[in-house]
């Protein structure tokens, strides 16, 4: 149950609304047309508090503690998976059995490589839109009849939908024994790739934007991927920090992110907007979000951000450890980074 003297977006639109001359109602009793001038408003003020502005040096490019949720992800090594096509037009790849899908890690949204063994030669990657009893459905139609293919794993990976940008590094679990996975730059890995086609626990990752789907069922803003060195050779979880992006306020979703403490620095921010865009100019609202920023910036310091660089939070570990490395070899490092 959320605190109780929390703000939400109902509140913060009957505050706009009120500003705006419009009366401190309901969400339901304003009209559409005034409903979407707060609403603009409202959103704009969440954003701006989200990433907040340069108000003194403390504030200069500030990331919340809040923003920045830990989460694990999986990846797969490659694997022959016997397999035949029972679709006319290619699109339903029957396994063997059920449990050799499963134990390879064969998911819905996943993307794998498939090399034809037999008949018409269809060699590509192709996103596998369902996994049902016996049968994966691919997304698009591979157009030929029965035969057997070779499924592996792609070594590149959809980074969550509200991916930003990494922080630190990758983590495998303790008792495995690995280093922490190096992040490099795209053209790196790429060369890594081309220098050789090894298979094993991955050492190094790139993260790069995929083009923006133009397909009106798919179309969706810029989404990331992660690109891994070696190939994995077998089934990884991974756990790593990354800084959130968050979908708007509604009436179903109505709390933004940080707590009850964050509500007033909120509703001001919105009124500020607001103020800023009918008067064209700032006025007491402003200076309040500015005062209630810095204010709530001390306090998440306290909270949990406590290393700073030139780029904002980044990971800080002292000493690199890992309980019986079996591993790669201890990660050297220069000035604090991995080299």
């Amino acid at each position: 149950m959320e605190a109780g003297l929390s703000l939400g977006y109902p509140d913060f639109c009957a505050e706009v609304g009120f500003f705006l001359g419009y009366g401190r109602k309901l969400t339901t009793d304003y009209t559409a047309v005034q409903l979407a001038t707060i609403d603009a408003n409202v959103q704009s003020g969440i954003r701006r508090v989200y990433y907040p502005p340069a108000v003194e040096a403390q504030t200069l490019g500030y990331e919340w503690s809040w923003l920045r949720p830990t989460t694990t992800m999986n990846i797969y090594g490659a694997a022959a998976i016997a397999g035949s096509d029972g679709a006319v037009n290619g699109t339903a790849l029957t396994a063997t059995s059920v449990s050799d899908w499963v134990a390879k890690g064969v998911t819905s949204g996943m993307v794998v490589n498939i090399t034809n063994l037999s008949g018409t030669v269809v060699n590509g990657t192709y996103e596998i839109s369902n996994v049902s009893g016996n049968t994966v459905t691919l997304a698009e139609s591979i157009g030929v009849g029965n035969c057997n293919y070779y499924f592996s794993m792609s070594a590149d990976y959809d980074l969550p939908d509200d991916f930003g940008r990494l922080i630190g590094t990758l983590h495998f679990p303790p008792a495995t024994y690995y280093a922490s996975i190096v992040l490099v730059s795209v053209g790196k890995l790429m060369q890594m790739r081309t220098w050789s086609d090894f298979t094993g626990a991955p050492t190094h990752a790139a993260i790069r934007y995929k083009p923006r789907l133009t397909t009106p069922e798919k179309q969706t803003g810029q989404r990331q991927e992660i690109m891994f060195f070696p190939t994995p050779d077998q089934n990884y979880e991974l756990s790593y920090e990354y800084e959130a992006y968050n979908g708007p306020l509604t009436t179903t979703y109505p709390y933004p992110l940080g707590g009850m403490y964050l509500s007033e620095l909120y509703l001001e921010s919105c009124l500020a907007i607001a103020e800023s865009r009918i008067n064209d100019a700032p006025g007491q609202h402003t200076e309040q979000f500015k005062a209630l920023l810095i204010d709530a910036i001390n306090r998440d310091m306290k909270h949990g951000a406590r290393y700073f660089g030139a780029m904002g939070h980044k990971e800080n570990i002292d000493l690199e450890f890992r309980r019986g490395y079996t591993g790669t070899v201890y990660p050297i490092t220069y000035h604090n980074q991995v080299i």
